[in-house]
């Protein structure tokens, strides 16, 4: 994880004036996969990933209803400072074995 001006703002209470109740902190996020749901056939165990900002995020472009899953949010509380998270299989993109970690956790709110 890295962590951004963003996350600053959250913990503040001073990001957009939201109050997010029960926040989990963390914006960006990179991790191995641990385990994948029925039905998902695109992540194996262990592929190296990234969520994106809005874990409703398709690639189909931002919608209203998409813009109410950004995380963390008053909608989705729950950040990425976690040791294990639930993440639909479409709000993920591989990590290049290029990147290191710290490199990959720098790019989810600024480039995804």
């Amino acid at each position: 994880m890295s962590f951004n001006y963003r996350d600053i703002m959250i913990a503040k209470n001073q990001f957009f004036g939201q109050v997010i109740e029960n926040c989990t902190p963390g914006c960006d996020g990179v991790g191995e996969i641990a385990a994948v749901g029925d039905g998902v056939d695109q992540w194996t165990i262990n592929d190296r990933v990234a969520a994106t900002l809005f874990i409703g995020d398709t690639g189909a472009g931002i919608t209203f209803d998409i813009a109410g899953t950004l995380i963390p949010s008053q909608n989705e509380p729950t950040g990425t400072l976690l040791q294990y998270r639930l993440y639909p299989a479409t709000s993920l993109v591989r990590v290049p074995e290029t990147l290191s970690w710290e490199e990959a956790a720098t790019l989810p709110c600024a480039g995804l």
